[in-house]
């Protein structure tokens, strides 16, 4: 199984999906797109991976419009890819949705709920009805052709949805201790703007971490069974 991780910061890694991927017997190759381009035959992989960055997906950047291309494709041909945060977006922006900057800028740990067709997909419905998650964005997507809405928060209707074998999620599951450190100290006007101190958001992730991380292996577990 080739399963194909498309990073797009250096310190925003599959984190702990990538010991649910060996687990599986996975072949993991992680490609940082905006420094090496989207990997070739990345059409032709079992799972395709799409992590968060700090960019738009509206930014005109050769890579986004190609990775946006790949991800077309795959959604067209049934094929699956999982988005977080930003690779959400671009899964959105390839449907044909609308991505554009939320009204808030969601940052910290918040709960999700599921939505009924949430817990009655084979993916998301291992989660529990309500679960903790890392939020880290300032946009959000909408209007996305054919999009099944999985979960949602009080601050926005779709936090997560399904459009054909396309996963999207706008919140971080797979966070680490050190991601959460490394964004932290490389992002710190993000924390500013959601009024949170390094120290703080560090003192949740530990607290918090261990039983969002057995969510994520669960769901990801569930998308590689499928």
């Amino acid at each position: 199984m080739r399963v194909v991780v498309l990073q797009h910061e250096s310190i925003e890694g599959p984190g702990v999906w990538a010991e649910t991927l060996l687990e599986h017997g996975a072949s993991v190759e992680c490609v940082l797109v905006p420094a090496r381009g989207v990997p070739a035959g990345a059409e032709r992989a079992d799972l395709v991976i799409s992590m968060g960055g700090s960019m738009s997906v509206n930014d005109r950047l050769p890579w986004i419009a190609t990775e946006t291309a790949l991800v077309a494709e795959r959604i067209r041909c049934g094929a699956p890819v999982l988005g977080v945060c930003l690779g959400s977006q671009l899964i959105a922006k390839a449907a044909g949705g609308v991505v554009e900057p939320g009204g808030t800028f969601e940052i910290g740990f918040h709960s999700v709920e599921l939505t009924s067709a949430g817990l009655a997909d084979p993916v998301t419905a291992v989660l529990p009805p309500r679960v903790d998650v890392l939020q880290w964005h300032g946009e959000i997507f909408r209007d996305v052709p054919g999009a099944v809405t999985l979960a949602r928060s009080t601050l926005y209707p779709r936090q997560a949805f399904r459009v054909a074998s396309a996963y999207g999620l706008l919140f971080h599951l797979e966070a680490t201790l050190h991601s959460v450190a490394a964004m932290s100290h490389r992002f710190p006007n993000d924390l500013r703007r959601g009024v949170l101190e390094p120290a703080a958001l560090l003192a949740q992730a530990r607290k918090r971490l261990p039983g969002i991380q057995e969510h994520a292996a669960r769901l990801l577990g569930a998308l590689l069974k499928g």
